[in-house]
């Protein structure tokens, strides 16, 4: 692997292939895409020393005012980064405009998710498992359960395959994406008291469901999200303006064994 790694040199300093391999352990990608990890790492070590030797140009120190917002366990040189930031980047506090505008552009965004209570009783399907038998069960269970509405929790606790058999089948309160696909298609169907006229299949069996409650997606007034959305803009707009003042660094740079400039699509680049 270290043969794969090309000495990098910023501004005369070298960074080495060993130092790269050490850093590159803390990657998420280590493991799962090595090359990727590999080059960001070396990309995140030169944007390192660039900002380090300009956090040492304007004569910072770890116990600048800025270091005091990081965690007590904060490195040595991500408290010289910080301390350079604060002091180069700077971005405007958002104006009531500014809100109002993300809010309007933004509603269906910025809604509360829908959300969803149930129950449901799992056949489970395993290997082995006759599944126009298991399918047979939970048909004969819905019928029993159509005139016997009350003992949907009692028949979850006795039939159920899945462990919120302990709670009569209780899922609790589901939003959109936490659930495999049928079962949301299917609950977000029923009204309020509702339990599906049929088996629901999934990869994990069969499902009987019955939801107690659904509540709409709900957009809060703009005067209860203006903080939050203010907050919002704020960190993209610094976490952008950051951005441009690591490029100008790169641009003035003398840098050799990595490219740094990162190519744009051709839809973007005119």
């Amino acid at each position: 692997m270290e043969s794969q790694i090309n000495p990098i040199t910023v501004n005369g300093t070298e960074i080495s292939p060993e130092t790269v391999i050490e850093e590159v352990q803390k990657h998420p990608m280590a493991q799962v895409n090595p090359a990727q990890a590999m080059s960001e790492t070396a990309r995140a070590l030169v944007i390192r020393h660039l900002l380090l030797e300009q956090a040492d140009k304007k004569g910072i120190t770890e116990d600048n005012e800025a270091a005091k917002q990081l965690p007590e366990n904060a490195q040595g040189y991500e408290k010289l980064i910080h301390g350079l930031l604060t002091s180069e980047v700077s971005v405007a506090e958002p104006d009531d405009a500014m809100c109002l505008d993300f809010y309007e552009k933004n509603k269906e965004a910025l809604k509360n998710p829908e959300m969803a209570e149930a129950s449901h009783i799992l056949f489970k399907l395993e290997e082995g498992t006759d599944k126009a038998d298991l399918q047979q069960k939970a048909e004969d269970l819905i019928a029993h359960l159509k005139e016997n509405a009350d003992d949907f929790a009692a028949m979850a606790e006795e039939y159920s395959d899945c462990p919120s058999k302990q709670n009569g089948g209780n899922l609790g309160q589901l939003t959109r994406g936490q659930t495999v696909p049928e079962f949301e298609q299917a609950m977000f169907s029923l009204e309020a008291g509702q339990m599906t006229d049929e088996p629901i299949e999934s990869s994990f069996g069969y499902h009987i469901i019955k939801l107690h409650n659904k509540v709409p997606g709900q957009l809060l007034p703009f005067e209860v999200m203006q903080e939050q959305i203010a907050q919002y803009i704020k960190v993209n707009t610094w976490q952008e303006e950051v951005g441009k003042y690591i490029e100008s660094l790169i641009v003035d740079a003398d840098i050799n064994g990595i490219n740094m400039i990162q190519e744009q699509p051709e839809s973007q680049a005119s």
